[in-house]
């Protein structure tokens, strides 16, 4: 029977005949590796000889050091040495094997502790397992000392090397550019390292042809198909990993539970970033990952799920408690357990799967106050950034096809809202349509009306946002919260931007009582329907898709019509109650600015001609420079001022969408809708009134002549308003066109 690992080991000598370290022997082509420290020690330099001495047999020869597996001390500490010549009869190599799912194991090593003498001895120990980034591989054995450095950590369990001690003076870490001294690791006294087989392979990568099958292939059970185009989430990934696999200074010392739970909306990617998570740390996990979709199953069903997992079958009768069964079967192993789309009402449940021990746990829920409840770290996640969006669509569709149209790139994400599952939608479909240009795709998404259908596909579950959105409706009715299901849906007459809790308030028509209405929006907040800002005065925010979705249900369920009518009604009397001339209210109308539009937009859907509260936002507008708005909006009124025959106003909001052209810089526009609207002059009855909308006209006119340049036909113009003005004795009238002569008409 052979026997390793001593019939490989070979211990270093220095020029003058002293051991300075070990070596192993890896390949029958005489191929050993040791340390570098060791070949610096023994006075040997890169493409120097060493002279070596075989344990088993006491030959004696010479090894040529490697300049391509060579890294220094303030590295990796490794050199590869060629012997010159062949093994001698008695001397093999030792097999390889990677180190990852070798925690827990025994292992042997050989060397010789006591330098410069032929001394040797056997080291026994555990291996503890990958840290650093699996960069160094953490070892608890008494026996090791100087002298054993390069010896090779033999797993007893797989009758492989899976690693090379090292006496890690310092380490240079590149994940932080920085060097860990070996004493900061802040291990038992016992604890010393090793470098790891596969990072030997990554420095000299002909090992990979000596490494022999892994004796165990830990589970990897994930809850679904692991993502060939995972993009970005490095943030999240790095929390994951610092809440879930042991840092140095904790690293196997203290076995704890480590539980965290992932929350978010449906389609933000919380399974696809844990599996991705569980699939690149496995060999964190060494007895294995597992993860099932949990649901609303009861625990009893859930344990099962689990116990049939990892080969147990629980008897019908089984009696135990859940929490027992969990910790009799997952306690003592060191294993990721995933509990997946968690939809339960009650918490307690969860707290009764937790096996305890060395398991780690990973919650996936829409659930956001679970956390909290239990106690558990907790990771949020939201959409995706624009440059991650960009990334993910990238490798979907091609880089290519999106710097060919990058415009029409950012729209897609602006569009989806940055949702992972509604942006690899659209890479599906922008795949199965190679002729289709951005353009085209984005022209098909700009109707909100059908937006959502383009991303719904009712045969497959897996690409349909609408499908997720219900799961989280049905998941409040089946609780009874329907009343919370109504006020999700009539929340979303609300914009984009938001809203406060006092238009939450009048939209949900719960006016008596703040406090319910903020509880209510906390519960929908809580389950991931709606998100707060931080602001200093809470506002409630809803992702463009949820709102899209929740528009729809107030349409289907019959709500929209009330609810846009309390909407309308709560922002124009905010708009009425509010001194545009003060700088409070002034910003506190801008911050509901997209609200007070969609208010206008029902002001005249309505036909309800509140002339009051347009001029009042022709005022605002004109303060914050939002002429476009401005164009839109007077436009709306003129046209209800025209249905409704009321040609002053009429001309007045024209002259108002005229003057937020000029704003705009559109001059031939102004002057466009200015002279096609003249004759409606003529039909304002108040001979006044006719001369007030007359005077403004010309000068407004004269305004875009100015801008156009054209000064004679300005100076004609305005002195057209200026007699106007001076028979009304307007004096503001006059100080205005009296401005603009003297402003832009100096020196004709």
């Amino acid at each position: 029977m052979t026997n390793f690992p001593e019939v490989g080991i070979v211990s270093i000598l220095s020029i003058r005949d002293a051991i300075v370290g070990t070596g192993f022997v890896v390949s029958h082509d005489g191929l050993i590796i040791t340390c570098a420290h060791v070949i610096k020690g023994a006075g040997v330099s890169i493409g120097g000889m060493v002279a070596i001495v075989f344990h088993s047999t006491k030959d004696i020869a010479q090894a040529t050091v490697s300049s391509d597996g060579w890294r220094d001390v303030n590295e990796e500490d490794v050199a590869i040495l060629q012997l010159q010549g062949n093994l001698p009869e008695g001397v093999k190599p030792l097999p390889l094997s990677v180190a990852k799912g070798a925690s827990g194991h025994p292992f042997h090593s050989f060397g010789y502790p006591k330098l410069g003498s032929y001394h040797e001895t056997h080291v026994w120990g555990v291996i503890d397992g990958l840290i650093h980034h699996d960069r160094i591989l953490q070892i608890s054995s008494a026996q090791v000392s100087p002298g054993v450095s390069g010896a090779p950590v033999f797993d007893i369990n797989r009758k492989c090397v899976v690693g090379m001690i090292s006496e890690f003076p310092s380490y240079k870490d590149k994940a932080v550019n920085r060097v860990i001294a070996g004493d900061k690791y802040g291990r038992h006294q016992d604890s010393n390292f090793a470098i790891p087989t596969e990072v030997l392979i990554e420095i000299c990568p002909p090992l990979q042809k000596y490494i022999t099958q892994s004796w165990y292939e830990a589970p990897l059970i994930l809850p679904q198909p692991l993502s060939t185009n995972f993009t970005g989430r490095t943030t999240e990934l790095a929390q994951l990993e610092s809440m879930l696999i042991s840092d140095d200074k904790a690293s196997f010392v203290e076995e704890t539970t480590r539980v965290v739970a992932v929350t978010g909306t449906g389609g933000i990617g919380k399974s696809t970033l844990v599996c991705q998570f569980a699939t690149t740390s496995k060999y964190h996990f060494p007895d294995g990952v597992i993860g099932i979709k949990v649901g609303n199953n009861d625990t009893n069903t859930i344990v099962r799920q689990f116990a049939r997992t990892i080969g147990r079958k629980l008897d019908d009768d089984d009696d135990r408690p859940v929490h027992a069964i969990m910790q009799h079967m997952f306690a003592n192993r060191k294993m990721l357990l995933i509990f997946d789309d968690v939809q339960t009402h009650d918490i307690s449940h969860i707290r009764q799967l937790q096996p305890g021990g060395k398991c780690a746990v990973i919650i996936t829920t829409r659930h956001y106050a679970m956390p909290s409840q239990l106690d558990i770290q907790h990771i949020h996640l939201t959409q995706m950034s624009d440059e991650e969006t960009w990334d993910f669509l990238a490798k979907l569709v091609g880089h290519e096809r999106l710097e060919q149209e990058p415009t029409w790139a950012v729209a897609i994400g602006k569009l989806t809202g940055n949702l992972p599952l509604a942006i690899k939608i659209v890479g599906k479909t922008l795949q199965r349509r190679p002729q289709y240009t951005l353009e085209k795709y984005v022209t098909t998404l700009e109707l909100e009306q059908t937006r959502l259908n383009r991303f719904s596909n009712q045969h497959d579950s897996d690409l349909d946002v609408r499908a997720r959105f219900k799961q989280s409706i049905e998941f409040l009715e089946e609780a009874g919260l329907f009343e919370l299901v109504e006020i999700f849906a009539q929340l979303s007459v609300c914009a984009d931007i938001g809203f406060s809790l006092k238009a939450a308030c009048a939209v949900a028509n719960v006016n008596n009582s703040e406090w319910i209405a903020e509880e209510m929006l906390e519960r929908l907040v809580d389950f991931s329907l709606l998100s707060e800002s931080s602001t200093p005065t809470p506002r409630y925010v809803f992702h463009p898709l949820l709102r899209l979705f929740a528009h729809e249900l107030s349409v289907e369920r019959e709500l929209y019509a009330g609810t846009a009518r309390r909407h309308a009604e709560f922002f124009v009397d905010k708009v009425h109650n509010s001194d545009i001339n003060n700088i409070d209210d002034s910003n506190a109308l801008m911050n509901d600015l997209d609200n007070l539009i969609i208010a206008a937009m029902w002001l005249k859907r309505e036909k309800i001609p509140d002339y009051k509260f347009a001029v009042k936002l022709n005022h605002l507008f004109k303060q914050y420079a939002q002429w476009q708005n401005g164009i839109n909006v007077m436009n709306d009124f003129a046209l209800l001022a025209h249905d409704c025959e009321d040609w002053e106003r009429f001309v007045y909001f024209r002259i108002q969408q005229a003057k937020f052209y000029i704003q705009g810089e559109y001059l031939i526009q102004a002057e466009n809708l200015l002279t096609s609207n003249f004759d409606y002059l003529r039909q304002i009855k108040s001979p006044v009134f006719r001369k007030t909308r007359m005077a403004d006209w010309y000068l407004t006119l004269g305004r875009v002549l100015l801008g156009k340049g054209s000064f004679h036909e300005a100076m004609k113009t305005l002195r057209q308003s200026h007699a106007l003005y001076h028979e009304l004795a307007d004096r503001k009238g006059l100080s205005n066109v009296l401005d603009y002569l003297d402003t832009d008409l100096t020196g004709l």
